[in-house]
């Protein structure tokens, strides 16, 4: 049986399948974020206000993928910019597009919004999907500094 993917907004009941792609999200990354911060981070994406999030779902109605997104105002521009904070597809679904199918879905809602741009960031050796994010623009030729202040 072929698998067919629906891509839609995050709902209560998937909190479980949420919860378990965030897990291997950050054993991807490899980072423990402690439950008080993953607690927030599942109700700000239900609130629906800044933050959002898609999620790839099969035709047995298994949660596979997931994107999250947040918006910020920005100096040069009067609408939000979005940044897609977070984008992880379960092991035995990858190379089926659903990454590409979840990016987009964000820029669709970028265009409906006038959002004037979407933009994320991933690790320089993460070649597997910087093959997919070059199809969408270019590398950006600034860098990043960050300040761990330990919270």
């Amino acid at each position: 049986m072929s698998r067919v993917y629906t891509i839609r907004q995050v709902r209560p009941e998937d909190k479980a399948a949420w919860h378990e792609l965030w897990k291997n999200y950050q054993t991807f990354y490899e980072v423990e974020i402690v439950d008080d911060v993953t607690e927030q981070t599942w109700k700000r994406l239900l609130e629906h206000d800044s933050f959002g999030c898609f999620v790839a779902v099969d035709n047995t109605d298994l949660t596979v993928a997931m994107t999250t997104f947040t918006l910020h105002g920005h100096t040069w521009e009067l609408s939000p910019c979005c940044y897609l904070v977070d984008l992880f597809v379960a092991d035995d679904h990858r190379r089926a597009g659903l990454a590409r199918m979840l990016i987009d879905r964000v820029v669709e809602a970028a265009k409906a919004q006038d959002w004037p741009r979407v933009y994320w960031l991933t690790k320089e050796d993460n070649h597997q999907a910087r093959k997919l994010y070059d199809q969408y623009a270019p590398v950006s030729e600034f860098v990043r500094y960050n300040i761990a202040l330990g919270n």
